[in-house]
């Protein structure tokens, strides 16, 4: 507090008698004096669910803000970090608008407070490239930071296999109901070696989205390749040539294609597999 000579002008009025003196009276003593009324800025006002809302508190009249400064919400749409301090943060955690206030409050009791209303929106979560509660994965992110090279990230933030197999399990492990499964004959083959390339092939045109089309596995070997310059050899650049090539236990693009048809080898097997996803489970096997 400071003290003040306050010089100022008295007037005296008596009861009975009409008049007026003049005259100076002096004052000595001290002044209550409160903060200064405080404004403050929130960017942006509009935030999803999740993300930070800052606040800033300056002050309007001369001097930085001072006394004690508290943050507050008219209703519950989220939480407060260094909420004692001018700079604070407001995150969201439940959609809707609310009130945030600023108060001051001084020594003496001085009160002044500022709001201002803000928005919490729900999230678009799936392909905001960041891993959200209930995601498996989320562009190239997973738990574990990248997705393994085995898996592709569905529209929904579900791994390609984890969103297929409850499909598969329907459809494919009696495929047409002639008792024949599909699922058991790729990837529980009694050959380990095998089990493991019938695997990998499903996983990378699963992970490419190469097999879908209407030249099914051979695009997966030949890619943009025509089929007659393919079979020659040239020009292959298929995304999953290395597994099919393993898968058929040949290097001969005529071989492996060849092969697509029987089911003795895990090239085979894999063909069938995914020709029951294409057929079967489109809408949650094929991106």
């Amino acid at each position: 507090m400071r003290r003040r000579r306050i010089t100022g002008l008295l007037l005296l009025a008596g009861a009975a008698a009409a008049c007026t003196r003049t005259g100076k009276l002096e004052l000595v003593g001290t002044v209550r004096e409160c903060p200064p009324a405080v404004g403050f800025s929130a960017q942006p006002l509009q935030q999803e669910l999740g993300s930070d809302i800052s606040l800033l508190a300056d002050a309007t009249d001369a001097g930085p803000p001072t006394g004690r400064l508290q943050w507050s919400q008219s209703e519950p749409r989220g939480r407060f970090s260094n909420a004692a301090r001018p700079d604070a943060t407001f995150t969201c955690t439940s959609t809707g608008s609310s009130k945030i206030t600023l108060a001051v409050t001084g020594d003496h009791g001085c009160y002044y407070a500022s709001s201002i209303e803000v928005r919490c929106v729900p999230v678009e979560l799936c392909g905001n490239q960041r891993l959200d509660l209930g995601e498996a994965c989320d562009g190239l992110l997973s738990p574990n930071g990248s997705l393994p090279r085995t898996e592709r990230c569905a529209s929904d933030c579900r791994s390609i296999l984890d969103r297929c197999k409850p499909c598969e399990d329907a459809y494919c492990r009696d495929y047409h109901g002639q008792g024949t499964d599909l699922i058991a004959q790729c990837f529980e083959d009694k050959n380990p070696s095998a089990a493991q390339q019938c695997a990998a092939l499903v996983r990378c045109a699963h992970r490419t989205n190469c097999a879908y089309g209407a030249r099914g596995l051979e695009a997966c070997l030949c890619g943009t390749a025509e089929t007659a310059a393919c079979m020659q050899g040239k020009g292959i650049d298929g995304p999953c040539r290395a597994e099919l090539e393993a898968a058929a236990g040949s290097t001969n693009p005529a071989v492996v294609t060849g092969r697509l048809g029987g089911l003795d080898l895990a090239v085979g097997k894999a063909n069938q597999l995914l020709q029951c996803d294409t057929e079967c489970c489109r809408t949650t096997c094929v991106p």
